[in-house]
């Protein structure tokens, strides 16, 4: 089982760790008669709410249950509640393929603070338990964050840990 980084808009050079996803949809095929089964995939765009019908159609062909997003990178609290409102409108049109929405979050996340709590735990409140959380243990580390304390906190919302081991 693994995670694959598909974009929705073209990332010039960097297409050898993040397929474009005509490339991932071209070689689906061979990934799975190698025996791999993709069940997440890292999503690279800024309107995860217009890529969600495209995401969905994933889901049904290649059995993709969860689609993960990065946090915004600005953290104003409009352009926080537009991503939220992004977020639940595209985990709406996920679940009608039985996949779930994941929130991913970075060092910067996890450092800045809203009202007392992580950016990050801010961003999963806004969302109103329609995002789940795909922990990054590595960059919660690196930002000083205990990882253990914020799995504990967030715990209900968490469907996956991303590992990363430079710490």
């Amino acid at each position: 089982r693994i995670e694959f980084c598909i974009s929705m808009e073209p990332v010039t050079g960097m297409e050898h760790i993040i397929w474009p996803l005509e490339g991932f949809e071209k070689h689906a095929w061979e990934i799975r008669n190698i025996g791999l089964e993709v069940i997440s995939a890292h999503i690279f765009t800024d309107k995860p709410a217009l890529a969600a019908g495209r995401l969905k159609r994933l889901a049904a062909a290649y059995g993709i249950r969860q689609f993960v997003f990065k946090t915004p990178q600005e953290r104003t609290s409009e352009k926080m509640q537009e991503a939220a409102l992004a977020f639940m409108q595209a985990a709406e049109t996920l679940k009608e393929a039985g996949a779930d929405l994941l929130l991913h979050n970075e060092a910067a996340d996890i450092a800045e603070h809203i009202s007392g709590r992580t950016a990050y735990e801010h961003m999963l409140e806004l969302c109103m338990g329609k995002a789940g959380a795909q922990v990054d243990v590595g960059w919660a580390y690196a930002a000083g964050e205990d990882p253990e304390a914020l799995l504990r906190r967030i715990a209900p919302l968490v469907k996956s840990v991303h590992y990363k081991d430079f710490c």
